[in-house]
């Protein structure tokens, strides 16, 4: 079980045990449950526990929940450690032999759950905290009843994606399902961004529904363009427990949940297992075996590239290299680490003094890519995101780096050579522990300055466009992207997109991290400066890249990344998006 999973069952035993607080004699007995409990979730956070704190933790009263951990400090149970050079302050830990006997209580108690509700008891595929709904038949989209106005108008301002475009295309079919009418405005990303700040200065706002760019969260936060929806959650009683946790953290900043994902796609390993069988290979685990996996393929001759990846000017192959530098175990900024692989983005510091370029990893990104160009296609420097997916599907690379959305381009199409012959992976780890992917996609929010009385209403309509069976119904339509956890594992959806079914595992086997591409403001000017900077350096044929020439462009990137930089809109190219 993953760290997400782990928690989200302490959280259902947590409240279970609450609901049979009764009496002295219960809380009394549910009080060790109370102490371990605590101390796991700070474990699992990489959090500092005192005695104070855990006795605080518990519901017995403070000298008695001392007495009870000092019992367990005594018995090694519970670990005591100094904190302080004085040696008079003491941090206290689970120990080994704890924390194994809880994880498997907690396997126990997820089996029994899922046993009662009809899965094999032993069955590993499944994921406490997802809805039952993933069980069940996913039905064509029902009618929804609100109760407004027939003739009320709901206004989208939507992206250019695919998912978007079989919304506009099927208008008239989903008008008749929701009983309203739609008015959709499509833009690309660049201008949607443009709209979205420009209709925040106005009083009334011109939409009910805003879709974002993921990686925008933290701006949209920070200027207040969206309402957060945690109390129309509550008060709704909506269950989020089917969308992919990657998706709800993306969309969430400081705990603000700011839409509902709709479109959610990851960065990808693509291989063609027909040519990693004939040369006898396996999918790499890390950098090293990739590189021999390439060189094998390169001598092979079996194919004309090994590999291709988005290599253009700006945004992608900015992206591309902040993605190698998270799998070398640094992320863009500094925040707070837990463990291997988990980074603490519930509380992200988005002052500019905390981007974090000028190391190691981010110049053995660069050393490592510059490497990567003598196994690439020879075109690399100009493909964008469609381009690299287009060379895998059309049987040019072995092997691809494509966002899961462009899946469709090989699985859709019977005279590809990558139909039914790929392997989708995760990007493989620099370091042990951080073999990992980026997630991408959109979700859907509702302006802060939306009037009070469509909000109900709007979010009403995002919960229709967000639910399983119309995020089935745009797979249906040529997506090839899902948000939820019952619809990847539809047998139907499965069967047209299989890169779904590989997407929903490396969800709950912990390898999509919103951690990757943090939402902080200036991302997407930060992504598009180091790539206008790392490809010109590619570009000229003379520059030795060198670990120590690397370093150098590391320094120089991180002293101009703010002074080239303004506070203004920028002004990036969009086009290659994913």
């Amino acid at each position: 079980m993953i760290r997400d999973e782990i928690k989200e069952l302490i959280s259902f035993i947590d409240k279970s045990n609450r609901l049979f607080d009764i009496d002295e004699e219960a809380i009394s007995n549910n009080s060790i449950w109370e102490i371990y409990s605590f101390l796991m979730i700070c474990h699992l956070d990489n959090k500092i526990v005192t005695t104070s704190s855990l006795a605080s933790a518990c519901s017995l009263p403070r000298a008695t929940a001392i007495r009870k951990i000092n019992k367990l400090i005594q018995k090694k149970i519970i670990i005591q450690k100094i904190k302080t050079t004085s040696g008079k302050s003491f941090s206290l830990h689970p120990s080994k032999n704890l924390i194994n006997t809880f994880n498997e209580y907690l396997k126990k108690i997820k089996y029994h759950v899922a046993n009662s509700m009809g899965y094999e008891k032993d069955q590993q595929g499944y994921y406490f905290g997802t809805s039952v709904f993933s069980s069940n038949v996913i039905s064509s989209p029902a009618i929804m009843n609100i109760n407004c106005p027939a003739k009320l108008q709901i206004k989208l301002l939507l992206n250019d994606n695919m998912t978007f475009k079989v919304i506009e295309k099927n208008k008239q079919f989903i008008e008749s399902m929701i009983g309203l009418k739609l008015d959709i405005k499509i833009l690309n990303n660049m201008l949607l961004r443009k709209e979205i700040i420009k209709n925040s200065k106005l009083k009334k706002s011109k939409y009910d529904i805003i879709c974002f760019d993921m990686p925008w969260t933290g701006e949209l936060h920070q200027n207040k363009y969206l309402t957060p929806l945690n109390d129309i959650i509550n008060s709704t009683n909506f269950n989020l427990k089917d969308f992919h946790p990657a998706g709800v953290k993306a969309s969430t900043f400081n705990h603000k949940l700011l839409g509902l994902p709709i479109e959610e796609v990851a960065s990808i390993m693509v291989y063609r297992s027909d040519i990693f069988k004939k040369l006898n290979l396996k999918i790499p685990k890390n950098i090293s075996e990739f590189f021999l996996n390439l060189k094998i393929i390169s001598e092979s001759k079996i194919i004309k590239y090994p590999f291709s990846w988005p290599g253009i000017s700006g945004f992608p192959i900015g992206c591309h290299i902040m993605e190698m530098m998270g799998n070398l175990g640094r992320p863009l900024m500094k925040i707070r680490k837990i463990s291997d692989g988990i980074y603490d983005t519930a509380h992200l510091n988005i002052d500019d003094n905390n981007i974090d370029i000028d190391n190691r990893e981010f110049s053995e990104s660069v050393f490592l890519i510059s490497k990567m160009l003598k196994y690439s296609h020879p075109n690399v420097l100009n493909m964008s995101w469609d381009e690299v997916a287009e060379s895998y599907s059309n049987g040019e690379v072995a092997v691809a780096n494509i966002w899961s959305g462009r899946s469709s381009l090989f699985e859709s199409d019977i005279y590809s050579p990558a139909h039914h012959n790929t392997i989708v992976s995760a990007k493989p780890g620099g370091i042990e522990g951080f073999k990992a992917s980026s997630i991408g996609g959109y979700s859907l929010g509702i302006p802060s300055n939306l009037s009070s009385n469509r909000i109900k209403t709007a979010f009403s309509v995002i919960k229709y466009l967000t639910s399983p069976a119309m995020i089935k119904f745009y797979i249906n339509n040529g997506v090839s992207s899902s948000t939820l956890f019952s619809v990847s594992k539809y047998p139907e959806v499965k069967n047209r997109c299989p890169s779904l079914g590989y997407i929903d595992d490396l969800q709950k086997k912990g390898y999509i991290k919103d951690w990757l591409r943090l939402p902080v403001p200036k991302y997407h000017q930060i992504a598009e400066h180091i790539g206008k900077t790392i490809h010109s350096e590619f570009s000229n044929k003379k520059n030795n890249f060198s670990r120590v020439y690397c370093q150098k462009l590391a320094t120089k990137i991180q002293s101009e990344i703010f002074k080239k930089i303004d506070n203004h809109e920028s002004q990036f190219d969009t086009k290659n998006y994913f």
